[in-house]
């Protein structure tokens, strides 16, 4: 996830660095990883061949709902089978419901893809 710039003020095997551009919350303490050198400019959208279950962790822009296009980070990854292009469905998990005095639970709700 993109947070913003820093630059290198002290370069050792533990670094200390200037944060010069914020896009994110960064904190004191944080931990810097280097970006990876992969250019993503050319890939296919499709359907992974397994069923993957995940959560969303992070959404970009730290807003709580997301619509078409939103930028969301998940708990899973190429480990779980996830690579470059995949496009996964959204369901929002339903809440149990009283109607007539009888507790129902409602299927999830798709809410993106």
């Amino acid at each position: 996830i993109y947070l913003g710039n820093a630059r290198a003020d002290v370069f050792a095997d533990v670094s200390t660095v200037t944060i010069t551009r914020i896009k994110e919350e960064i904190l004191k303490g944080d931990r810097l990883v280097p970006s990876p050198d992969i250019i993503f400019n050319n890939y296919a959208p499709h359907a992974p061949e397994s069923q993957i279950n995940g959560r969303i962790i992070s959404v970009y822009g730290g807003v709580t709902e997301v619509g078409k296009g939103a930028i969301v980070t998940l708990n899973k990854g190429e480990k779980d089978g996830l690579e470059m292009g995949h496009v996964l469905a959204i369901y929002r998990k339903s809440q149990a419901k009283s109607l007539k005095g009888d507790i129902v639970q409602l299927p999830d709700e798709r809410t993106g893809l």
